[in-house]
């Protein structure tokens, strides 16, 4: 009866055990991942642009959204909405891991201006890792105006405002502040300690 029951027990625990990790880091095509080890949530943002409006000389169209959810052996049920909505209009889908670092996102539906620049809804989109970075989650700026300080003790700030919606990719955490790194500036790489206060909440 022993080695019936560790059978058993052997053979439930292999697919957890050659589950694989996501890769926190920066992917092509606009994806940005982090993975919180102590807590198995991926976190992530999605933003690429496509068309040029020669009057205005911006781009014509816009993909953006941020997503959370648990990872599950090789793959994770996300909730995407538009990073700062009030009243998030999310869609739901999944993220499922692939070999080498590589990764595929699906979504029930588009949100708005994907299917003019990637559409995640007619098929999973395959991602690969760009360069790896030790973010243990990706976040959003709740408030306005928020300062960015120069360390985690928050007396000198940097000359930057963040807005609300800003998304940021956070590689530690002191007290009230997170270290983090402004993911969706226009600017050169803005790094800083943001305090936590002024961020969205995991669920």
């Amino acid at each position: 009866m022993r080695k019936i029951i560790f059978c058993f027990l052997f053979l439930s625990y292999i697919p957890y055990s050659q589950a694989q990790k996501v890769s926190s880091g920066i992917y092509g095509s606009g994806l940005n991942i982090a993975f919180d080890e102590l807590t198995g949530k991926v976190t992530g943002f999605y933003d690429s642009e496509s068309g040029y409006d020669e009057k205005t000389g911006t781009t014509q169209f816009s993909c953006t959204f941020y997503f959370s959810g648990k990872a599950e052996l090789n793959q994770s049920n996300i909730i995407s909405f538009y990073p700062g909505d009030s009243v998030p209009d999310s869609i739901p889908g999944i993220l499922e891991l692939g070999n080498n670092d590589q990764l595929t996102i699906r979504l029930n539906s588009d949100h708005g201006g994907c299917w003019n620049v990637q559409t995640f809804a007619s098929e999973p989109v395959l991602f690969s890792l760009y360069k790896a970075v030790s973010w243990s989650q990706i976040r959003y700026v709740t408030g306005s105006n928020v300062d960015l300080f120069k360390d985690e003790s928050g007396s000198s700030s940097f000359n930057v405002k963040l807005t609300f919606g800003s998304v940021v990719g956070i590689s530690g955490m002191k007290g009230d502040f997170a270290q983090c790194t402004v993911l969706n500036s226009t600017d050169d790489v803005i790094s800083g300690w943001i305090k936590l206060i002024d961020l969205n909440l995991l669920k």
